[in-house]
């Protein structure tokens, strides 16, 4: 249960100068955050809570070429210049086609299969400073440990601790998963207008203050993780989920809430019997939709067609080969992240949110309130925000997302951003981040940008060299012209990243010049499809394994509705 986890918050390495497994024994014995909430011993927590990194527990990362050429110190100064550079101008956004509803699905995937990649100790793990020493690999491997399950299992959703952990245990009510409720503010914006669905008010994240009201919360074992800063636990905003980051921006809280509720239609759909059961089928079909959605929606969407095909055909032959070369290092059932994919290429769809969303009705074209929600305005209506909801116990009802307005791209306010080398301004001045210095940790460019640096992730040209050699060439590599087209040139040419270009900044910049920003390039995409769908074919539990022509129609129709994209889910979890 990772209850709140902030980016650039504590990674547990103390020394480079010292061993790797004494550096871990000592974060072993240093680590405040190695007791359960409830008190009992750490080793009965949830993985996340007793401090996964100090154990050695969980799922590794790993370099897919760890024998790439190594990165240079490097002035941090080259870096922050590329990242300024990155600022999205006015006017310049262009076509998509993507839907919006995309750039959030894959924030969600993102927090069900990985966490640690980017907190900072300030000491080894550190982006902070005037420069930037790429660390030796096999230090961060040795020191790194995912706090997710790298398997695409919905512990975010679920959690990760014992089914009957005290705490997890009241994420559930019975077979189903609890639903936050909205609160009512017509009163106070008696021209707003309540989005039609839900139909009921189950509309919110569950959330600590009214879990605490009902008797199922004991506030004196709420950590501070989940207290709003100066309120007492009965009044605390912040959401009670497997996965606290995904109460970072509202429309991925909004997106949570509709897989609790799609949980729950499953629930409808089951024969009867003894609730445990009933739970964990239901959990199975939802994780195996989840699968399924990723595999046949997802990447469709986002990689290139060839690409993409040629993965599935092979059954994403360089996860696999990543994945059998740490056999002896992880447990056999274990779903090993390459830090390419995790702290790189899937950071691919930070360009794609937009600075403002047609929302909703109150929030959107009719203008009953506003003419669109601001980005700003969708990280202020969350748990984490520093001022939650104006004061609002729960979730205003003139803030329920409409999904319709997120699926069909049909016209540029009804799309993602494309994939390019811009990103929205609000990104560079992230409101709910903390940290110092202060303009670093608010700036998502620079931090990306350091963190591949510090972590030593090779460059692109040396990643395009090794898949040649590995026999999976990438078939269109950008020329120098291409590189340097666009705002970016200056900056590029100045770093040196021009002939070692930082891999991040690669991908967003083929997806640019390939495909218009509608799709990932071809490095993109063999990075991103390779280990998505290499977690699936590799699971031994997912759909995939058990029958690779499995549909979700073809076992069951929640609310009476044949799931076939993420579009029928939300309709079949009632939001849309």
């Amino acid at each position: 249960m990772l209850l709140s986890l902030g980016h650039g918050e504590r990674v547990v390495l103390v020394d480079a100068a010292t061993p790797a497994d004494t550096q871990l024994r000592i974060a072993a014995q240093a680590e405040s955050d190695r007791k359960a909430v409830t008190g009992a011993d750490a080793t009965e927590a949830p993985r996340a809570r007793r401090g996964a990194s100090a154990t050695g527990e969980g799922d590794r990362f790993g370099y897919l070429f760890p024998d790439a050429e190594p990165l240079p110190v490097i002035e941090a100064a080259r870096l922050d210049a590329l990242a300024e550079a990155m600022a999205e101008a006015a006017g310049d956004v262009t076509r998509s086609g993507i839907p919006p509803l995309m750039t959030y699905y894959g924030q969600f995937i993102d927090h069900d299969i990985t966490a640690n990649t980017d907190r900072d100790n300030g000491k080894t793990f550190t982006i902070v400073g005037d420069s930037i020493a790429p660390l030796p690999r096999d230090l961060v491997v040795s020191g790194i440990t995912n706090l997710r399950s790298g398997a695409l299992d919905l512990d975010s959703v679920y959690g990760d601790g014992p089914l009957d952990h005290p705490l997890e245990a009241v994420f559930r009510d019975g077979p189903r998963m609890r639903v936050g409720q909205e609160t009512d503010v017509t009163a106070k914006f008696p021209q707003m207008e309540r989005p039609p669905l839900p139909a009921d008010k189950a509309s919110d994240l569950p959330r600590v203050g009214p879990l605490v009201a009902a008797g199922l919360l004991d506030p004196s074992a709420v950590p501070a993780e989940l207290r709003t800063p100066g309120l007492e636990p009965i009044d605390s905003r912040k959401a009670f989920i497997g996965d606290g980051r995904n109460d970072e921006n509202l429309v991925v809280a909004q997106l949570h809430t509709a897989m609790l509720r799609f949980h729950n239609a499953v629930v409808d759909v089951l024969p009867a019997g003894p609730d445990r059961e009933r739970f964990l089928a239901a959990r199975q079909f939802v994780r195996h939709v989840h699968q399924w959605l990723v595999l046949n929606d997802y990447l469709p969407t986002i990689c290139d067609q060839q690409v993409l095909q040629a993965v599935l055909d092979a059954g994403a032959p360089l996860y696999t080969q990543f994945r059998q070369a740490r056999a002896g290092q992880v447990p056999p059932d274990s779903m090993p992240l390459p830090l390419e994919f995790s702290v790189a290429a899937f950071r691919f769809g930070h360009s794609m949110i937009r600075e403002g969303y047609d929302y909703n009705r109150n929030f959107g074209q009719e203008a009953k309130i506003a003419p669109d929600a601001s980005l700003a305005l969708l990280f202020q209506f969350t748990g984490k925000s520093p001022d939650p909801f104006f004061g609002d116990p729960t979730l205003p009802n003139n803030w329920i997302v409409e999904w319709s307005r997120f699926v069909s791209p049909a016209d540029e306010r009804h799309e993602a951003r494309p994939i390019d080398t811009r990103l929205s301004p609000t990104l560079l001045r992230l409101p709910n981040e903390t940290g110092e210095p202060e303009d670093l940790m608010k700036h998502l460019a620079r931090r990306n940008l350091r963190r591949g640096w510090l972590l030593n992730l090779p460059s692109a040209q040396s990643l395009i060299a090794a898949l040649a050699a590995m026999g999976l060439p990438v078939g269109r590599v950008l020329t120098q012209a291409e590189l340097l087209s666009g705002a970016t040139a200056e900056a590029l040419i100045a770093g040196g990243f021009d002939a070692a270009t930082p891999l991040w900044f690669y991908v967003l910049k083929e997806a640019e010049v390939v495909h218009g920003g509608q799709r990932l390039g071809p490095l993109g995409s063999r990075i991103v499809a390779e280990t998505l769908a290499g977690l699936v074919i590799n699971d031994p539990d997912s759909f995939w394994s058990r029958n690779p022509a499995w549909r979700p129609a073809d076992a069951l129709r929640p609310a009476g509705v044949a799931v076939e994209s993420l579009k029928d889910l939300l309709k079949a979890a009632g939001v849309a």
